[in-house]
């Protein structure tokens, strides 16, 4: 399994749901069928997605509560996009450093966000990870 191919095609998921504003079961299984993808990179995908879906609430107000001078709703679809994905994986995935989550976040950021974005990606990423010992959810 491609799990840097995995969490790109996440990133496309969230930011395709982003903008259509659905984030129901049904769009997320529509999308995955639209698109061929090996089964062990739609197993992650599906991971990533249902932990969206049952934390949402709660994933996001981490994210506002990182976030300095800018609000949720202000920064680029892409770049919420590769921000949900890494704390995801911050926070649920034990298999996954917090660095390399940070480090893949960059590396998507670079290839897909617009040009600085990366930095503002880590910035916030860094700070939920010095963070995350006092987190509770």
């Amino acid at each position: 399994m491609s799990r840097k191919n995995a969490r790109t095609w996440a990133m496309k998921l969230f930011y395709s749901m982003d903008m259509n504003q659905d984030y129901t079961k049904e769009y997320f299984r529509d999308f995955l069928n639209q698109h061929s993808l090996p089964k062990d990179e739609k197993d992650y995908i599906r991971s990533i997605y249902y932990y969206y879906y049952d934390h949402q609430e709660y994933l996001n107000n981490i994210i506002r509560s990182h976030l300095s001078k800018w609000k949720l709703e202000r920064i680029a679809k892409i770049d919420i996009s590769i921000i949900r994905i890494a704390m995801i994986e911050i926070l649920y995935i034990d298999n996954v450093p917090d660095s390399v989550a940070i480090n893949e976040a960059v590396e998507i950021a670079k290839l897909y966000a617009a040009e600085d974005a990366y930095k503002f990606i880590n910035g916030v990423l860094g700070s939920v990870v010095r963070d995350k010992e006092g987190l509770d959810g």
